[in-house]
C-alpha cells in the first residue's frame, strides 16, 4: 500500500491541477466574450476589482467538477495501463485505489465546504455589487434585495417605497396603469403591516381621466396594493451571499416579511450536505474509472468521468429544485435526498467493481 500512496498522489494532483486550469480557461474564455462589452465602460481598476472576487467565486463553483473528473481520470489512466492489475499483484484489496484517491482528495473537499460557508459567500456578495453598481447587470431583482428603495409591479399597480423593517414601510407610491395610461394614484407617508393587510394612517387617492386629476380622496385604513407574499425587508439579498451562521437569521426576518423563507433555510441544510455530496461522487467516479478495461483510449476514460461529473450537477440541481417547491419546514429534506441518491450510485458502483475483478 505504502509503494501505491505516492505515485497515485502525484497522478492525482497533477491531473486535478491541469483539469481545474482547463475548466478556469474555458470560463474565462466565456466570460471574456459575455462581459467584454461591459469592460470598455469601466475603469481598468474596476475590472480588475469584479475579478479579485469573481475569480475565487467561479473557482469554488467549478472545484467539484474538477475534483470528480480527477478521481475518475486518474483511476481510469491507471486501470488501462495495468497499474491497478499490479497493484493487486502486490497484495493490494481491489477497491483500496479507489479508497485512496477518495481519502486523498477529502481535504480539499472540507477546504471547499469550509470556504463556502465563510468566506466565499462575502465575495459573492461583493461580486454581485459590483456587478451592478459599476457594470449595471443585475437590473430590477438585484434592486429589489439590495437598495433602500423598493420598486415592484403589482399588476395593474406599480409600487414604489422605502422600507424601514420586516413589516413597515415609508414614502408609499402606488400608479395604477392600463395600457400605460395613470388611472390612479395612492400615496401614503408610512404604513405598517398588520396580520395580513398594510394599515396606514394617512392615504391620498388621486384618480384621473384622460391624464387630468377628477378626484381627490383623502382616507385611512388598507392600502389596496402590496401582496403579503411580496418581501418589503431591508436587503436581505441571495442565500449564497450569507454566510451559514446566518442563514437562519435571515430566513427568520424574510418570514417576517412575508416572503418564503425556504430558499435561505434549504441553503443552510445543502452546504454541509453538499460535502458528503461531492465524496461520495468522488468514491463513484474513482469506482467506475477503476473498471475501466485494459487499453482502452483517453475518450472512454473521459466519458466516463465526465457523466460521474454530469450526475453530481444533476443531482444537486434536483436537490435545488426540490429545495424551492418542497412544504416548508422539509428544507432538510430537500438537502438531504441527493446525498441518498448518490450513496446508492456509490454503493451500486462499489459492488460492480467487485464483480468485475
Amino acid at each position: 500500500m505504502n509503494r501505491l500512496i505516492i505515485p497515485l498522489a502525484k497522478h492525482l494532483i497533477t491531473v486535478l491541477f491541469v483539469t481545474l486550469l482547463i475548466l478556469i480557461s474555458g470560463w474565462l474564455v466565456v466570460d471574456a466574450a459575455e462581459m467584454g462589452r461591459h469592460m470598455v465602460q469601466v475603469e481598468g481598476s474596476i475590472a480588475f476589482d469584479l475579478y479579485r472576487y469573481r475569480l475565487p467565486v467561479f473557482l469554488h463553483r467549478l472545484a467539484p467538477v474538477a475534483m470528480v473528473l480527477a478521481a475518475g481520470l486518474t483511476l481510469g489512466q491507471w486501470a488501462s495501463r495495468r497499474y491497478l492489475q499490479a497493484s493487486a499483484a502486490l497484495g493490494a484489496e481491489i477497491h483500496a485505489p479507489a479508497l485512496l484517491v477518495t481519502l486523498l482528495l477529502s481535504p480539499a473537499v472540507l477546504f471547499w465546504g469550509w470556504s463556502g460557508t465563510e468566506s466565499i459567500p462575502s465575495m459573492h456578495k461583493r461580486q454581485n455589487q459590483i456587478l451592478f453598481k459599476e457594470f449595471r447587470i443585475g437590473g430590477i431583482h438585484y434592486w429589489n434585495l439590495h437598495q433602500p428603495t423598493g420598486l415592484l409591479l403589482e399588476p395593474p399597480w406599480l409600487v414604489r417605497f422605502k422600507p424601514e423593517g420586516p413589516t413597515r414601510i415609508r414614502d408609499v407610491e402606488g400608479v395604477r396603469l392600463r395600457r400605460g395610461e395613470v388611472l390612479a394614484l395612492v400615496m401614503a407617508p408610512i404604513a405598517e403591516r398588520t396580520g395580513r393587510d398594510w394599515i396606514a394612517p394617512e392615504i391620498t387617492h388621486s384618480y384621473y381621466q384622460k391624464g387630468k386629476l377628477v378626484q381627490k380622496v383623502r382616507s385611512r385604513g388598507t392600502l389596496p396594493f402590496l401582496d403579503t407574499g411580496t418581501s418589503v425587508s431591508h436587503a436581505l439579498g441571495f442565500p449564497e451571499e450569507f454566510p451559514s451562521h446566518e442563514l437562519l437569521d435571515v430566513a427568520h426576518r424574510a418570514k417576517l416579511a412575508g416572503s418564503d423563507p425556504r430558499a435561505y433555510d434549504y441553503e443552510a441544510w445543502r452546504r454541509p450536505a453538499s460535502v458528503l455530496l461531492l465524496i461520495l461522487t468522488i468514491l463513484a467516479a474513482a469506482m467506475i474509472g477503476s473498471r475501466v478495461p485494459t487499453g482502452s483510449g483517453f475518450n472512454l476514460i473521459l466519458a466516463r468521468s465526465a457523466m460521474c461529473a454530469a450526475i453530481y450537477e444533476a443531482v444537486a440541481f434536483f436537490g435545488a429544485g426540490l429545495g424551492l417547491i418542497i412544504p416548508r419546514g422539509r428544507e432538510a429534506i430537500a438537502a438531504w435526498l441527493p446525498v441518498f441518491i448518490l450513496a446508492i450510485f456509490a454503493s451500486w458502483a462499489f459492488a460492480r467493481l467487485g464483480r468485475a475483478r
